[in-house]
């Protein structure tokens, strides 16, 4: 079947409904339905509205709470640990972060560690936010851990990372910077399309069971995991970040002994008007990435394109012409429209 086209409100809307349904808060369905949906609208199709189906099956195991809210252990003026009570992790996040970006406008900067927290959806979304509001952002949110993700140290033969994905941002007055991704090479997600299409994979994306590169992406389903980001050259570099992902989010663990895997997510904010005129600091922001952008492309490229910018080009043309989700999503999201007794949304 072909892939279906539907607009944006009626997914939105769909997304809020099935969340409430699952027992979400009208609040956190809210704001859960524009998350994923925003993530979808950007081209992240893997963080966008098919997580849906995922979180339903993540419930039935008992590992979200979908009424769950975050709630505050400890506080000072310009810092705060957040429990999300393993709720929906793109609600906790947000309101970790709106929580850090109110207290950054007296305090200079913010920051915020949440325990608790499931899946929080596409890092960059954070940024985005934080650079709309005029601040710049650190986000990520990691794990470390014998077994706790599908990633190797650099050097190894176990899967011991996450994800573990980071995302930074600077707030301009016409273009902001919004840098995001995971310190791993490529997604658990590439290696299955990679698998199911029969290709080989490019160098330095998996290991097999001995640690050894690999391009075969039967090899992580064999007991291999992905490479750290930075492969056989670097891969000191992405395990660096990511266990720094780990240890920064461990912050939210302070006090605790955790169980099997070390991790959290970590929230920081810095409101530049602390370190003067934040207009003067936005127009030079505006400046560098104008010049940047501007630079030379490569052979075969037609412009030098700075992070970000692919997301806010997706939106755009998403918003005009509709999301095109493929097939198997549409059949996941009809599975839940028919058990949680929500019309579908229409196409369009």
């Amino acid at each position: 079947m072909s892939p279906v086209l539907v607009r944006e409100e009626p997914l939105r809307q769909f997304v809020h409904a099935v969340c409430e349904a699952m027992g979400a808060p009208s609040e956190v369905a809210e704001e859960v339905a524009a998350h994923l949906v925003r993530a979808s609208l950007s081209g992240h199709d893997a963080h966008g509205v098919g997580r849906l189906s995922q979180y339903a099956g993540e419930a039935d195991a008992g590992a979200l709470a979908p009424n769950a809210v975050p709630r505050v252990l400890r506080e000072t003026p310009v810092a705060a640990l957040f429990d999300a009570g393993h709720g929906f992790g793109p609600y906790s996040t947000a309101v970790a972060l709106a929580w850090c970006v109110e207290r950054a406008r007296t305090g200079g900067l913010a920051a915020a560690a949440v325990r608790g927290s499931s899946d929080v959806g596409r890092i960059g979304d954070y940024g985005e936010r934080a650079a709309e509001a005029g601040m710049l952002a650190m986000v990520t949110a990691g794990t470390a851990g014998p077994g706790a993700g599908t990633t190797m140290l650099a050097g190894g033969r176990d899967r011991f990372l996450g994800g573990n994905p980071w995302c930074l941002s600077a707030p301009g007055q016409e273009r902001s910077l919004v840098a995001s991704g995971a310190t791993s090479t490529v997604a658990e997600a590439d290696v299955l399309l990679a698998r199911a299409r029969g290709e080989r994979l490019p160098p330095d994306c998996v290991y097999d069971r001995y640690g050894r590169p690999s391009t075969d992406p039967d090899d992580l389903f064999a007991g291999g995991g992905l490479a750290p980001l930075g492969g056989a050259v670097a891969g000191h570099v992405g395990t660096g970040l990511a266990l720094a992902s780990a240890l920064f989010g461990g912050l939210a663990l302070t006090g605790e002994r955790p169980a099997e895997a070390m991790g959290g997510v970590f929230v920081l904010v810095v409101d530049p008007a602390a370190f003067g005129d934040a207009a003067s600091y936005h127009q030079l922001v505006d400046d560098a990435l104008r010049t940047a952008a501007g630079t030379r492309p490569g052979a075969g490229r037609a412009e030098v394109q700075l992070p970000g910018e692919p997301e806010r080009r997706q939106r755009a043309e998403r918003r005009r012409a509709g999301v095109l989700l493929p097939d198997a999503t549409w059949t996941d999201l009809a599975a839940l429209a028919a058990r949680y007794e929500v019309p579908p949304p229409d196409r369009g």
